[in-house]
Order: structure tokens, then C-alpha cells, then sequence
């Protein structure tokens, strides 16, 4: 009876003591952000507003400050940001969950799955394959040289695929797809279409579908519904006057999402494997896009990415990936080994990777 009360006594000790080592460092974790927040905002005025959120082992902390509007609200864990290009890390992912079905095979030719009278470039008959798309190596260009917008700050509200179509039917590469990587919105544009093609659904819904609803993601969205608009950042432009909201209609793939720091959480949730889909297509595409994807550039170096930034600081793996609209700026990035992510969004277009750089490197001290 007496060992029992003994043993009874050192699990109580045991649980305790790893109970206040988490209080412990959750309170230096909120001390460290607050400091970093009221910085980015209040000293430097890099933004009216930043919401930045981690997520581990204990769940996720939302910590905010700033406003969402100059003349409005503060930011809150349920302000929606445009995401920019991390909507690619989703497009990334749809492909490979459509790929894990065996709809499509990212080794092919991207021609395979055009109706035969649209015509794609070649470099000396090399194709362009969808797994050049995926990873920015197709040797397109960057943005659609055959568009001149309306509007220049909502730049894509007008271009349409059929003119992404005629661009692509007239240009000529001017080296091999999958010689070197090149960031393109482009290609990503010719993505999502070509996904559209193979689902024959509209892109919005078959993102929601297969990512969006499997990852219990539901304010990650295209377009955001009336009943979530007054949740909405004001965006802010390069002198810290209101811009337009962003429209990407047709080439949504490249850089349409809006979300939240919670979504983004709990996203990084599933890549850090704390959280499971029911979805195991799913569960195999997010294992499948931290692998290596190995070729060789012209000059025979080696490259590893999928979609992912890949670093290594302090010995760890480090994955990240950033993006930006008119007037928003956003930033995911996580360390497997430590079951450890962060998120930041701001209203913005200044860069905030460095508040969830400063954070990673503090957490691998």
C-alpha cells in the first residue's frame, strides 16, 4: 500500500513538473513574440497589423497586434489575409493527391492532358512535364508578358486562360524544362488549368474538395462569402495607402487563397504529422512533397524541392514557404524533427519572414 502511495505521489510529481516547464515556456514564448510584434508594428511601422501563430506538440498559440483597418478593428486570430503564393504549397498538394488516385502522373507531358488543339512550347521536343510546373522548372517566364491590366494594382482580375493559351501556343523556350529552377506564376497558372481539365471541375471547388474540407480548413478560400468579408485585413500598399483586394479568376493556382494564422496552423498540423487526414491519398501527397524531387541544372548542380523552401539551420531541416499580394504579405515554415511550426500574416508589403526566422533559430538554441 505504502509503494502504491509512493508511486501515486512521483507520477502527480512527474506530471507537474512537466505541467510547469510548458507554462514556463509558453510565457517565454508569449514574452519573445509580444516583444517581436510590438516592434514589427509599433517602432518600425511595418505593418498596421500581424497575427503569428506557432503550433507543437501542446496545440496552437495565436498571438496578435495591430490593426486590420488604420481607422478599424484590431487584427485577431480570425482575421482573413490574402496568402499570395503559398496558395502554390495547396496546388502542390492537389496535384500530388490527384496523382496519389492515379487521375494524372506528374511524369508526363503536360500536352497529355490538353484537348489536342492547344498547342504547349518544347525545347528541341523535350516537353514541358507537370512536374516541371510543380517545381518551378519549366523554363516559362516568371509572369504573362502578353498582359497589359486595366488595373495595375489588381493585376490578374483580367487575364484570362484562353490568353495564358495563346501565350503559351507562340512562345519558345529558351532551354530544357528541368534544366534549372525558375520561379513561375505562369506555370502555375497552366497547372491549376490543366488539373481543371482532368477533375473537369472548377478549380475553387476542387481544391475544397480534396484539400481544403479533408484538412478541416474552413477559412481557407478563393472567394470569401458576405458572411466573412467584415473579417477581412484592409490591405496596404508600398506607401501605406489602402489598395484593392487581389482577383485571380481564371489562374487561381498560382497565388488566389485567402486564409487565417489558425487555418495555416493547423495545415502545418498535417505536414508535421500531429494531425491525420481521413484522406489517405492526402496524408501520402504531404509525405510525398518533404521528399527530395533530384535533378541536375546545366552546370550539374543538384536541387531537392518539390515546393517547399528547404534549408537547414542548426543542423535541422527547415521547410518554409512565403507569399504576397497588392497589400498582404504571409510566411508558413517548420522544423519536423521538433514537431514544431509557425505562421505569420500581415497587411502589409513588407517581407515578415524574419519574425518566424527569429522564432525558428530561438527555438533551436
Amino acid at each position: 500500500m505504502k509503494n502504491q502511495k509512493k508511486v501515486g505521489f512521483i507520477l502527480i510529481m512527474v506530471f507537474l513538473l512537466g505541467f510547469f516547464q510548458i507554462v514556463h515556456s509558453e510565457d517565454q514564448e508569449k514574452e519573445r513574440v509580444s516583444a517581436l510584434l510590438q516592434k514589427w508594428v509599433d517602432q518600425d511601422g511595418k505593418s498596421p497589423g500581424v497575427v503569428l501563430g506557432i503550433v507543437d506538440n501542446n496545440g496552437q498559440r495565436v498571438y496578435a497586434h495591430g490593426f486590420a483597418s488604420k481607422d478599424g478593428a484590431p487584427v485577431t486570430a480570425e482575421t482573413v489575409f490574402e496568402i499570395g503564393s503559398i496558395t502554390k504549397v495547396f496546388s502542390a498538394l492537389l496535384i500530388m493527391e490527384m496523382a496519389r488516385r492515379g487521375e494524372l502522373d506528374p511524369g508526363k507531358p503536360v500536352a497529355d492532358y490538353l484537348p489536342a488543339g492547344l498547342k504547349l512550347p518544347r525545347f528541341q521536343e523535350q516537353p514541358i512535364l507537370l512536374e516541371h510546373l510543380a517545381t518551378h522548372t519549366s523554363a516559362l517566364p516568371r509572369v504573362q508578358p502578353n498582359h497589359f491590366p486595366a488595373n495595375i494594382l489588381d493585376p490578374y482580375a483580367d487575364y484570362t486562360a484562353a490568353k495564358m493559351m495563346e501565350f503559351l501556343a507562340g512562345y519558345e523556350l529558351t532551354r530544357r524544362p528541368g534544366a534549372k529552377y525558375d520561379y513561375s506564376n505562369l506555370g502555375y497558372g497552366l497547372l491549376g488549368y490543366t488539373l481543371v481539365l482532368v477533375a473537369k471541375k472548377d478549380f475553387s471547388a476542387l481544391l475544397d474538395e480534396r484539400v481544403l474540407r479533408p484538412l478541416g480548413l474552413p477559412d481557407t478560400m478563393i472567394s470569401v462569402p458576405e458572411g466573412k468579408k467584415k473579417r477581412r485585413a484592409t490591405p496596404y500598399g508600398l506607401f501605406g495607402h489602402p489598395v484593392p483586394y487581389w482577383s485571380i479568376p481564371e489562374i487561381p493556382a498560382c497565388g488566389a487563397l485567402n486564409s487565417t494564422v489558425p487555418d495555416l496552423l493547423s495545415f502545418l498540423a498535417f505536414n508535421l504529422g500531429l494531425q491525420i487526414s481521413a484522406n489517405d491519398a492526402l496524408n501520402q501527397a504531404l509525405i510525398r512533397l518533404q521528399q527530395p524531387w533530384s535533378y541536375a541544372d546545366e552546370s550539374g548542380s543538384a536541387f531537392d524541392e518539390w515546393i517547399w523552401g528547404h534549408e537547414k539551420i542548426k543542423g535541422r531541416d527547415y521547410f518554409w514557404y512565403n507569399g504576397g499580394t497588392g497589400g498582404f504579405r504571409s510566411y508558413i515554415g517548420f522544423i519536423p524533427e521538433l514537431k514544431w511550426g509557425v505562421a505569420v500574416l500581415v497587411n502589409s508589403v513588407n517581407v515578415c519572414d524574419e519574425l518566424a526566422l527569429a522564432l525558428a533559430k530561438a527555438k533551436l538554441q
